[in-house]
């Protein structure tokens, strides 16, 4: 919202929202006409072994970018807590200690549940995330009228919309909608998994995704304007309990759900680096030991979310999201056959793709500057 501006920043989280929809339509398309469930190997009936293996690099790419996201952001809420319950520590200090917290709860929790043979243990991390989402966002909507902000809004000083930073904004919303790799293997475990019951369940995550990300986006933005930080838990509640218990709640949810990146990237990177090779455990765990340490070594110098979220926002994520299921459509369907599909998915991959290419050339001048 301090981007884009407030009701511009609704209308991207409606519209990704609906265009995420059309490009997992996609990805169900795809799977159903290969009778593949995977990204890599749909890549492969599309376009060869050679796209098989790049959508791999790009995949593990992808989730080493979530994996440090989840980790800055558990770093910057130990940090708020630090600010905010021991204000008379010293910056280098506070630095210090949110770095060697966040190393403990990586060997402590994140390595061992990372270490585990398969996923069927971690099953309970999303309804413990979706948990403490839904009670941070009632914290926050009730510290908004309770605290008395309403009243301290200054509506004139408001932007709406902002077309200047529109593109600066993309790579925020192609982020938070990135579901896309775990989409067919939900699809694959239905009790009873056809299209119908499939498109269901999407519209209804992904209606609640939209709600969640608004209603939350919107009474924090109202609540400290052009002040509010990208990583909006780092705000100052003035100790509020409620949203401290929720901050504190979902920073767990979000480290007992990294493990699920772990997993996810040493599969891949086992494939890659060892193809063909016997399934072997010992390999796999080697590959979760080097992956989680690649992460934790980008996330101690990095404290700005904003910056995280933009590259993979602008990179990795679109291609996943919003690139290859189009992509996946517009070869397999013949060109008679659900025209008006292709012409979306053309737009879709054009649009989307054009504006994250230019949001990254941005950044990296950024950077480099």
């Amino acid at each position: 919202m301090r981007i884009v501006g407030l009701a511009l920043g609704v209308a991207m989280i409606a519209l990704f929202g609906v265009l995420t929809f059309y490009t997992l339509h996609c990805l169900l398309v795809a799977s159903e006409r290969t009778g593949q469930t995977a990204f890599n190997e749909i890549s492969r009936v599309c376009f060869g072994d050679r796209w098989a293996t790049v959508t791999d690099v790009v995949l593990i790419l992808n989730l080493l970018g979530l994996a440090i996201g989840f980790l800055v952001v558990i770093k910057g809420i130990v940090g708020a807590g630090l600010d905010t319950y021991a204000p008379d520590c010293h910056m280098s200090m506070a630095m210090c200690y949110r770095n060697v917290i966040l190393m403990l709860l990586v060997f402590l929790l994140v390595l061992p549940l990372g270490l585990l043979p398969n996923l069927r243990s971690l099953s309970f991390t999303s309804l413990l995330g979706f948990f403490w989402v839904m009670f941070l966002l009632s914290a926050v909507v009730v510290f908004f009228f309770a605290d008395g902000h309403l009243a301290d809004v200054r509506w004139g000083e408001l932007e709406m919309a902002n077309w200047e930073n529109f593109v600066d904004g993309v790579p925020y919303v192609v982020y938070v909608y990135l579901c896309h790799p775990n989409v067919l293997p939900v699809y694959e475990a239905l009790t009873r998994p056809t299209p119908k019951r499939m498109y269901k369940v999407l519209r209804r995550v992904l209606a609640l995704a939209a709600f969640v990300y608004i209603v939350v986006a919107v009474f924090v933005y109202l609540t400290f304007q052009n002040h509010v930080f990208s990583n909006f838990i780092v705000n100052n509640f003035h100790k509020d309990v409620k949203v401290t218990v929720g901050a504190f709640g979902f920073a767990f949810s979000l480290v007992i759900g990294t493990p699920v990146y772990v997993h996810t990237g040493r599969t891949i990177m086992d494939r890659l680096l060892f193809p063909g090779r016997e399934y072997s455990l010992f390999r796999l765990r080697a590959c979760g030991i080097v992956f989680l340490a690649f992460c934790v070594c980008v996330t101690l110098p990095v404290n700005d979310l904003s910056k995280v979220l933009g590259i993979v926002g602008a990179s990795t994520s679109p291609i996943v999201s919003f690139i290859l299921p189009p992509a996946y459509l517009i070869h397999l369907v013949p060109e008679p056959e659900r025209r008006w599909e292709r012409y979306g998915a053309w737009i879709i991959m054009l649009a989307v793709g054009s504006l994250s290419a230019v949001s990254l050339v941005k950044q990296i001048i950024q950077l480099s500057s």
